[in-house]
């Protein structure tokens, strides 16, 4: 059959399972599912979903799971996933497209990670793999563990190629103990391979990436520098080691080692993300923020371009929002304010929550002069999808120092959008509708800081203001009255006896 199969292998997976085959319900024309010995609901969850599943022995082996599942595939393609991962929201489309005019013999996909790490902090990982690839012989998994399908399919002269296709793993985010467990399983099997082979360089590398998740530094260092030794390695390994040496020594402050590993992966492939990264964030964290510049400014210029590093290196994807606010730090270290202004505005227009991109863009504006830079880089930041109050006020204090009074109330009707109640935007909006002489509006904004009780002496100013622009004397006074201890006495007397003629000059009755 033409179209596109599933292909997994799970073993008790009833929590995850029904998701998964939920989101590519639409992308697939059949699942085909290895089930190991499962104990709990998962064949009945994917039996219920239509897959066709097929119960073999569990051996030890992962590739020869996968290999069984791929048999039983009738679809020219294949797309193979785990049960805690998800095809994400709106890809069953661009996935058609790409097969409807596939111009490579397999994609790479961006598998999208949240690793809980010791301490409860949570960070975000983007890793391309090769998941979807055209069905022929000699096209197989293989290795025993940590199994993989690229070398066969570039063996076969197969072409892989990225792709913009997004599959969400959610594995790795229950918690550290959970992500423990589960690399400490995987460990005992690559450490007894390597037991029975010194020289199996592959395990040993995997071995340094699953200490590295679990932060065991001194341990990534030991197998890391091990594998290397090993004769045959191929170069896109040596420079993946490179990198992980390079990412220990940057997390032990060790910074000479890690621009040492970060150049020595770069020779092998100048263009890559991952050791142009670290290289970077070596010389940041030397505080030497100059030799960083042209490094994060290279890896802007190749993230932008959306290029990647051959298949077979399996470089770390760095978003764009990342580089761009790692930038405007550097810039702002030496005193670069518009350079850094805009680097970090254009993260914010990626990412509108980038990190800290936010209060280190006004930090950076507050040091600019000229209101027109500062406007670009403001409308620049929050013309997207920002929910950041703080700029959006900021924008239209701006806006309004500019005289575009019209903009300025605008951009408050976003912050009022997100925040209803802000004090601040309420005032501005009220004082700026008032010289603008829009009346209806001060007056809708006062009315609903009265109905929720939130009026400030600013509020209450603007609606004494109102109250004698429109001739309405009576309330004017009453007003003036509840903000008397604004004034001093002197100006306080001599605003209400101003306020009492033009009430007697307005009277039918003088």
């Amino acid at each position: 059959m033409n179209g596109l199969s599933l292909s997994m292998i799970v073993k008790d997976e009833e929590e995850f399972l029904g998701e998964c085959l939920e989101s590519v319900r639409d992308a697939v024309d059949e699942m085909v599912i290895v089930d190991t010995g499962s104990t709990d609901a998962t064949v009945r969850i994917a039996e219920e979903a239509g897959a066709r599943v097929i119960r073999e022995t569990w051996n030890g082996d992962f590739s020869s799971m996968r290999n069984r599942s791929l048999e039983a595939c009738r679809g020219e393609w294949i797309l193979y996933l785990d049960a805690d991962e998800r095809l994400a929201g709106g890809q069953s489309t661009k996935l058609a497209g790409l097969l409807e005019n596939p111009r490579a013999d397999a994609y790479q996909v961006l598998v999208r990670s949240v690793l809980s790490l010791e301490g409860g902090k949570r960070v975000g990982q983007v890793m391309p793999y090769p998941r979807i690839f055209r069905r022929k012989d000699g096209v197989r998994f293989e290795r025993q563990i940590h199994e993989q399908i690229a070398p066969s399919i570039l063996r076969s002269g197969g072409k892989i190629v990225p792709s913009d296709i997004i599959i969400e793993h959610l594995g790795y985010e229950r918690g550290f103990e959970v992500l423990k467990h589960k690399i400490q399983r995987n460990l005992g099997t690559l450490l007894a391979l390597v037991e029975r082979d010194s020289r199996d360089w592959y395990s040993r590398f995997q071995i340094a990436r699953s200490f590295m998740l679990v932060q065991d530094y001194p341990a990534v260092v030991h197998h890391a520098r091990a594998a290397i030794r090993i004769p045959g390695v191929p170069n896109a390994v040596v420079s993946a080691l490179h990198n992980l040496l390079a990412e220990a020594a940057l997390k032990t402050r060790n910074v000479g080692q890690a621009i040492h590993h970060c150049e020595k992966s770069l020779s092998l492939y100048p263009q890559q993300a991952g050791a142009m990264w670290f290289l970077a964030g070596a010389f940041m964290t030397q505080g030497n923020p100059r030799p960083a510049i042209p490094v994060l400014e290279k890896l802007c210029a190749l993230v932008s371009a959306k290029e990647q590093a051959p298949a077979e290196l399996g470089d770390i994807v760095i978003p764009l929002d990342a580089v761009k606010e790692a930038l405007g730090r550097c810039y702002f270290a030496i005193g670069s304010w518009e350079r850094a202004a805009d680097a970090f505005a254009t993260a914010l227009q990626v990412n509108p929550s980038t990190p800290g991109a936010s209060e280190r863009l006004i930090n950076a504006l507050q040091k600019l002069g000229g209101q027109d830079v500062v406007l670009r880089c403001l409308r620049s930041a929050t013309d997207g999808g920002t929910k950041d109050t703080r700029l959006l006020s900021y924008r239209a204090m701006i806006e309004n120092e500019s005289g575009d009074a019209r903009n300025a109330v605008a951009t408050l009707d976003r912050v009022l959008a997100l925040k209803p109640l802000d004090t601040t935007a309420l005032t501005w909006k009220a004082l700026w509708s008032l010289r603008g002489r829009d009346f209806s509006t001060a007056a809708s904004v006062i009315r609903i800081a009265e109905e929720h009780e939130v009026m400030t002496d600013d509020l209450r100013r603007c609606a004494f203001e109102l109250a004698v622009q429109e001739n309405r004397f009576t309330e004017a006074l009453a007003r003036l009255e509840s903000i008397e201890s604004s004034f001093s006495p002197e100006d306080f007397a001599a605003l209400r006896s101003k306020v009492e003629r033009l009430a007697k000059r307005a009277s039918p009755f003088r």
